[in-house]
């Protein structure tokens, strides 16, 4: 059987594509081949003389650099479906979003603390959950994962994971970390922020101190197992940079918008993505957290300005704070956010001049860019999975959140 191969290397002044390398291939050896020639063509490419790499990049291995944003795929989105009957199911307040292999979606009520599950179709199924302490019962839902056929709902205060499984939406099991000491790391001492459920039923989960949750945060990665025990050595650290952008505001700490933080996402594959707001620099690591490549593209950030720091804020007091406040950046961070979605493609939302929208790019997980696409801030995008996107929106009317569902539509450019 024959594969078509195109890859994206750099040369001496500009990064060109060599148009095609037929090899007559197994079908068998066809994945393990290609990430071979990948990391191969990685480690091999010499660097573009006329652009000027910062140096944490230039000591990186196996850094592919795009230079080029050729994009050849253009995109559409067709609204497709309403989340949340405003007339039926008020949600207090919407929190995480999650999606499962058939459509249904599962959303987070922060006020009413139990998580509404809505059929495809948009019709309301059921809840999952209740206000408590007892077992499937929530007191902060702070984030949901889904993955082995069930839902995993962290609740943050009471450092512990309900699951529900899919096939009946009934409550099976918790897993508690407050009182597990069977490492050197002091469970009952730390707070559990990011979790990631793994293809086995192991997590990535990571653990901080609570003393640091609104300053510099530091966040410590461990593999754990289905009964919450650490299995690993730290895999790695990631920091939250808050408090150079905090400012006193009424007896109360005000954290502005442009601090820079660390994104992390995990493909389907428990592949692990990494990235740090202030530049377009995504490391990918393998399933057992080791480093395996990076994607870098030079991107110029947006300027700071007082004008567009202030639209997030009303109260008179914290507009003359921010207006007279002192700060070490100079520019916004490169990225908002990214999302992996369950084809392995990464979505990034970039920062640009115009406040009122994002520009997304999509990208192969080989680094080429798929297509670029602006979207309005006020519709966060949650969700990529099955072909669409979910979003976040106001009604205009009554002020309350709902999920909107789009179809994506690709088109060869």
């Amino acid at each position: 059987m024959k594969y078509q191969y195109n890859f994206t290397i750099k040369g001496r002044n500009w990064i060109h594509r060599v148009p095609v390398i037929t090899i007559p291939i197994h079908k068998a050896c066809f994945v393990k081949a290609h990430l071979v020639i990948i990391l191969l063509l990685f480690a091999s490419c010499t660097q573009d003389p006329d652009l000027k790499l910062p140096q944490h990049v230039e000591e990186m291995e196996n850094v592919n650099v795009i230079k080029s944003d050729h994009q050849h795929r253009s995109i559409s989105f067709i609204k497709d479906q309403v989340f949340i009957d405003l007339n039926n199911h008020i949600i207090g307040s919407l929190g995480s979003v999650v999606i499962d292999d058939i459509g249904r979606v599962y959303v987070a009520d922060l006020s009413q603390k139990v998580v509404h599950v809505f059929n495809k179709n948009g019709s309301y199924l059921t809840s999952l959950g209740r206000d408590g302490f007892g077992p499937g019962e929530f007191n902060y839902i702070s984030s949901m994962q889904i993955n082995n056929n069930s839902i995993y709902v962290h609740d943050w205060y009471q450092k512990r994971i309900h699951v529900f499984s899919l096939n009946s939406l009934k409550f099976e099991r918790t897993i508690m970390f407050n009182h597990v000491s069977n490492h050197s790391l002091n469970l009952q001492s730390k707070t559990l922020n990011l979790f990631f459920v793994r293809s086995d039923g192991s997590m990535l989960m990571s653990f901080s101190n609570p003393r640091d949750q609104f300053l510099n945060e530091i966040n410590e990665f461990y593999f754990v197992d289905s009964k919450g025990r650490i299995k690993s050595e730290r895999v790695f650290v990631e920091k939250d940079v808050r408090y150079r952008y905090q400012i006193p505001v009424m007896g109360m700490v005000v954290v502005l918008p442009f601090y820079r933080k660390s994104l992390i996402a995990m493909s389907n594959d428990d592949y692990i993505f990494k990235a740090w707001s202030e530049e377009l620099l995504i490391q990918v690591h393998d399933s057992s957290g080791n480093y395996k490549y990076s994607l870098y593209y030079p991107y110029k950030n947006v300027k700071l300005k007082f004008d567009d720091i202030a639209r997030s804020y009303e109260d008179t007091e914290a507009l003359n704070a921010i207006r007279n406040a002192e700060y070490e950046e100079e520019t916004w961070p490169a990225l908002n956010d990214f999302i992996v979605d369950d084809e392995k493609n990464i979505w990034i939302s970039t920062i640009v001049e115009d406040f009122d929208i994002y520009a997304w790019w999509v990208l192969e997980n080989t680094g080429e860019v798929i297509t670029k696409f602006e979207w309005p801030r006020n519709k966060p995008i949650e969700v990529v999975k099955n072909s669409y996107i979910y979003t976040r929106q106001t009604d205009k009317e009554t002020g309350l959140q709902q999920i909107v569902r789009y179809r994506i539509e690709f088109e060869d450019v």
